[in-house]
């Protein structure tokens, strides 16, 4: 939890954030940021920013039992007050044309220091020194949010600004997400609990001995029309599945595979945009339902078989950090043909949803470049979800909408532990993506209570297992079992979604 929203929570042993921007600190800049420490912590030395990434002489922020320090071509200068322990604290640094540096700590000017230059285009790391990695100042242990770079000085005034910044209230997002359950009858029957008209159903059977597929519907490809999450299947199509998206749900037939007598269902359902557009922002025209208030969209769209990185349009406001991928009509990706990426898995970097793998990465998946705020990229005619002639492939986009969503990441303790997303989740994702012997994903729902899961991957029952999944759901996150289990796992990095 940050300052606002979230926060860089940094271990001051191998957390750190690397970017490769160049900062040009030549003539006037600025830098802010809060940081806070508490415990032990707070007397470590750690690194706050450093501006000289591989370049001599060095410049960067760091910070000592408390104090700030800033390291430049100058020489060493020391805030002369502390920040205080436990709380967040403001610090903000600005230098003019003159060369003179002025240093505030909470709003107020700490000090000033003068005479000293800077180099031009230094790499940009934040909680991390690549040249002091090995040594005391090398690393943080604390919080850092909300940094901001200017290349110019800031005013008094802008330092005030800053400093009295408050988080935005988050926009309500209704009717865009619910949980049903029910029971099959093997006849016909309509879901009219849903409370909205759903574009995307994705369902699961719950009954022990009834080995029923994880099966999707979505109202782009059309009614009728399904997917299994489980397998490298291509799109079926039978009559008696899901017939219907109706205003408060949906409507199904008679068959089994979500509709046995008597056994129970669950349906996760999400509403898009209705009725799919056509979006012509990448290389590719996609057909797009989206709903950029929810941060969700579903993108269908036709390979053209060029060589060459394409892209296409994904609807959304912001670049999707999950994107669950599937090419439709073939099977030539044999058995991992759902594809998992986005921002948060990196360049490259890629999961299969139908199987336990751990996350790998390679140049072939979506030409190793994330997607942005209008497209989506693809590699040419790879296998990993490219753009074969003729194939069509379905993507569902995913990104965090304060107090409504949440995509992101945490790292196992093998304890007792709250993931924080600012919000009470009424659903839940969660996948291991590194360690030794993999697990599945796991998905949860307040409906059918914490610690009773259901696995993406799997045809198997839900088990009724608190080290599968989260234990409860509170009121701003998720709790996890210190057995460990599948979602907490010391040392291992899980990616999750969550959805209020």
């Amino acid at each position: 939890e940050g300052k606002f929203g979230f926060a860089g929570a940094f271990n001051g042993s191998n957390s750190q954030i690397t970017t490769s921007t160049n900062v040009p600190i030549t003539g006037s800049f600025s830098i802010s940021l809060w940081i806070k420490q508490v415990g032990s912590d707070y007397t470590r030395t750690g690194t706050i920013v450093d501006f000289g990434y591989n370049s001599s002489p060095d410049m960067f922020l760091w910070i000592d039992n408390g104090i700030v320090r800033l390291s430049h071509p100058g020489g060493d200068y020391y805030y002369t007050s502390a920040t205080t322990q436990g709380v967040w604290n403001h610090i903000l640094i600005t230098r003019n044309a003159s060369n003179t540096t002025s240093y505030y700590l909470n709003g107020s000017l700490d000090s000033t220091d003068t005479g000293w230059t800077t180099n031009a285009d230094h790499e940009f790391t934040i909680g991390y020194s690549p040249i002091r990695n090995s040594g005391s100042s090398g690393r943080l242990a604390g919080s850092i949010d909300q940094v901001r770079i200017y290349d110019s000085a800031l005013s008094a005034a802008n330092v005030t600004a800053l400093y009295n910044e408050i988080e935005c209230p988050a926009v309500a997002v209704t009717n865009a997400f619910n949980t049903v359950l029910y029971t099959g009858n093997s006849g016909t029957q309509p879901i009219s609990t849903v409370g909205f008209k759903p574009d995307l159903v994705w369902m699961k059977s719950r009954n022990t001995g009834n080995a029923r597929n994880p099966i999707i519907f979505d109202s782009v490809r059309g009614v009728t029309k399904y997917l299994k999450t489980n397998t490298s299947e291509t799109q079926a199509t039978l009559s008696t599945t899901l017939t219907s998206f109706n205003t408060n749900g949906f409507s199904i037939g008679s068959s089994a595979a979500l509709n046995e007598n008597n056994s129970n269902w669950v349906a996760w359902n999400w509403k898009a945009g209705g009725t799919a557009v056509s979006n012509t922002d990448g290389t590719i025209t996609s057909q797009v339902s989206a709903n950029a208030d929810a941060g969700f969209s579903i993108v269908k769209y036709t390979g053209n078989g060029n060589t060459a990185q394409q892209s296409y349009g994904h609807g959304l406001s912001s670049a999707p950090e999950l994107l669950i991928t599937k090419n439709m009509d073939t099977a030539t990706q044999g058995t991992n043909s759902w594809v998992v990426g986005g921002t948060l898995l990196g360049n490259g970097g890629y999961i299969f949803l139908n199987n336990s793998n751990a996350k790998a990465t390679a140049s072939s998946y979506n030409g190793n470049k994330v997607p942005d705020s209008e497209v989506i990229y693809t590699s040419g005619t790879s296998d990993l979800v490219g753009n074969q002639n003729g194939i069509n492939f379905i993507t569902y986009c995913f990104a965090s909408i304060p107090g409504y969503s949440k995509v992101g990441s945490y790292v196992g303790t093998g304890g007792n532990q709250t993931i924080y997303v600012g919000f009470e989740p009424r659903f839940v994702l969660i996948k291991r993506a590194t360690g030794g012997s993999l697990n599945g994903w796991v998905l949860s729902d307040s409906k059918r209570g914490a610690g009773i899961n259901l696995f993406a991957n799997t045809s198997g029952a839900e088990v009724n297992e608190t080290a599968y999944g989260p234990t409860s759901f509170t009121s701003s996150g998720f709790t996890l079992a210190q057995a460990g289990g599948n979602t907490n796992i010391s040392g291992s990095t899980y990616i999750f979604m969550a959805i209020a």
